[in-house]
């Protein structure tokens, strides 16, 4: 991994995570909008180089028409949530851009400089088992702002309802914003975020609506696990976004769940870890025999032998 793609980044007294989508200070996180958000990771990942409006804008409105006072207004919000270090680290370049120098003075006075958190052996974390990223809609042409900002609002409550389920490890919706380029390389989202799935697609306008295409896929080899495509037709659209949200997440729960389920199934029973004990049990479970249920709750025990803090397994 380079360091360009490192996941974690100290400066001064603030730590900011990329994958986790968070940046957090003395006193506990410290809130952005999820387009400062962005910008602020791709101001950190390209520290010590004059960056042009023109490229932080692609960067971070990338396909959408903006004027330089959005820019300006996150610009600002960064540098507020930076504190007194704020205008040392993000200089304005008259006529040149921007640049984030990651030098501040820590309590001491000593002078610092941003430093990645570089993983063992220079290798991104193992990924999670059943995590998922779900990437914003590419919104293709012709698209209004208000309809991308429409359905990247969908997006963000998919994001919602997936992590109020707790049966995956779900990334913030700032890392997913903040990379929203990398919906078509699963590959490289996996090392980036350590993720075992990814959720992507597209909307496109057809007509008098929209037609919405959503792909889940396994990051290992960008293969498909389920897609799906849909027509939304524009009256009453703002009503159907709840339905529409229930709808995707409980497929896409329903198909992360089997696919973890069959993978358990080829793995020798010597060989499971705790998540596909668990998994293995929850096969059994649902054949609703009373042998059947002797063996899921023998995975289960196994489960939280292997990890006494599997929730889940305690609770079966």
């Amino acid at each position: 991994m380079t360091q360009s793609e490192s996941l974690v980044f100290h400066f001064g007294d603030l730590t900011l995570d990329t994958a986790m989508g968070r940046l957090t200070g003395a006193a506990g996180d410290v809130d952005l909008r999820p387009k400062s958000f962005a910008l602020l990771c791709y101001l950190v990942q390209h520290s010590g180089r004059v960056l042009s409006k023109d490229e932080l804008i692609a960067a971070v409105w990338p396909d959408v028409t903006v004027t330089d006072d959005s820019l300006t207004r996150c610009v600002h919000e960064v540098r507020r949530s930076l504190g007194p270090a704020g205008e040392r680290l993000l200089r304005t370049i008259p006529r040149r851009g921007y640049l984030f120098e990651g030098r501040a003075a820590d309590a001491t006075g000593t002078v610092t400089t941003l430093a990645p958190v570089v993983r063992e052996n220079g290798d991104a974390r193992p990924v999670r088992q059943g995590s998922v990223a779900v990437m914003p809609l590419a919104c293709l042409p012709p698209m209004t702002p208000e309809d991308e900002q429409m359905f990247d609002g969908l997006v963000n409550d998919v994001i919602s309802y997936l992590a109020r389920l707790r049966s995956f490890h779900v990334i913030a919706r700032g890392s997913t914003f903040a990379l929203r380029q990398m919906a078509t390389d699963p590959m490289r989202l996996r090392a980036l975020l350590n993720v075992a799935y990814m959720v992507s697609g597209s909307v496109e306008p057809r007509g008098t609506g929209f037609r919405l295409r959503i792909d889940l896929v396994q990051t290992l080899d960008g293969m498909i696990v389920w897609t799906d495509e849909m027509m939304i037709r524009d009256t009453g659209i703002i009503g159907m976004i709840g339905t529409l949200t229930e709808r995707i997440v409980n497929t896409i729960a329903s198909e992360i769940t089997a696919a973890e389920r069959l993978e358990a199934k080829g793995v020798p029973d010597r060989s499971l870890d705790a998540w596909q004990a668990y998994h293995r049990g929850m096969d059994h479970v649902f054949r609703f025999d009373a042998g059947q249920m002797a063996l899921a709750q023998g995975y289960f025990e196994s489960a939280t032998r292997l990890d006494p803090g599997f929730a889940r397994a305690h609770a079966r």
